[in-house]
């Protein structure tokens, strides 16, 4: 994990959400850790689950499509999908646990390449799940410039210090603005990226793209993230817009701190080969036509930063 600026520019490392155990999502280092939480329980957030592992102790986090599937990104599964032992797949979701029986990751997910946009694996659970409703699928294409809403069940801490050290996992929830696609940050990325940066409340140089002014609840996923669901709302219905793949930092050397971001797989590119594997559909046009944590070696990305 590294991050050099040179020539004015900031080179960034780019991270997998993957597993390894935690507090969720970091916050804003002058708001209430109870204001995070609260937006995370909150009812209709409730397909957000969490992940574990039967042969490890790492976790991470999905969200449920229908009632016997959800979703996650693929370098979550991919260990237990190669070795076919969807069984050490377990869901939490709704107060109940669910062990998995199918993992399907995307037929473009290509490990350790999360910017090619197909960072994401459906999950068959062995068992239908009856006291939580499913999330719909956005399928329109008008994300950038959302506000979303991030649920999850990794590590916490501020954006002042970064991560804060602390290996407990609780549920949280928090936005971001929804900045750009990943074809606006690099002509080599795929634009079923979602992207947003973690902005300051009192350094507006530490915002890349969009809007310097970070929202009330502004907030980074984090260490055990992955998978974790990006929310939308139109019309006062929720819908899945993405889910979380990769970290990106600068080069202050706070890990998960103040100008650092996140991208996340874009639902609306993936819809139809969601649905493709019999999946119920639950999704809906919208405004318009239907349409990771392990470090990559070698790998850096460059975006500028506002004076």
């Amino acid at each position: 994990m590294f991050g050099i600026r040179c020539a004015g520019r900031t080179v960034f490392a780019v991270l997998l959400f993957c597993c390894s155990p935690i507090h969720a999502g970091v916050i804003r280092s002058d708001v209430p850790d109870s204001s995070y939480t609260s937006l995370g329980a909150n009812s209709q957030y409730a397909s957000a689950g969490k992940i574990t592992f039967g042969n490890n102790s790492d976790w991470a986090s999905g969200v449920l499509v229908a009632g016997d599937w959800m979703l996650t990104a693929a370098h979550v599964v991919r260990s237990n999908a190669v070795n076919n032992t969807p069984g050490n797949v377990l869901f939490a979701v709704g107060g109940n646990t669910y062990s998995a029986d199918q993992i399907i990751l995307n037929p473009g997910y290509v490990s350790a390449t999360p910017e090619n946009g197909n960072d994401i694996a459906l999950v068959h659970l062995s068992s239908v799940v009856t006291n939580v409703t499913p999330v719909a699928l956005y399928t329109g294409l008008s994300e950038v410039g959302e506000i979303g809403t991030y649920v999850g069940f990794g590590r916490t801490g501020n954006g002042t210090i970064g991560l804060d050290g602390s290996y407990t996992s609780v549920r949280r929830g928090g936005t971001e603005a929804i900045d750009v696609t990943g074809n606006q940050v690099s002509s080599s990325w795929s634009s079923n990226l979602l992207l947003s940066d973690f902005d300051s409340p009192t350094n507006p140089g530490y915002s890349s793209w969009g809007s310097a002014t970070p929202t009330p609840l502004e907030y980074l996923p984090a260490d055990k993230d992955s998978g974790s669901p990006l929310y939308i709302e139109d019309g006062g219905i929720t819908y899945l817009a993405g889910v979380v793949s990769f970290a990106l930092f600068n080069s202050d050397g706070i890990q998960f701190g103040y100008g650092d971001g996140v991208a996340a797989t874009r639902i609306s590119g993936h819809a139809a080969w969601i649905q493709s594997q019999g999946v119920p559909e639950l999704s809906s046009g919208l405004m318009s036509a239907m349409g990771m944590i392990a470090v990559l070696s070698g790998a850096v990305f460059v975006r500028r930063r506002k004076a």
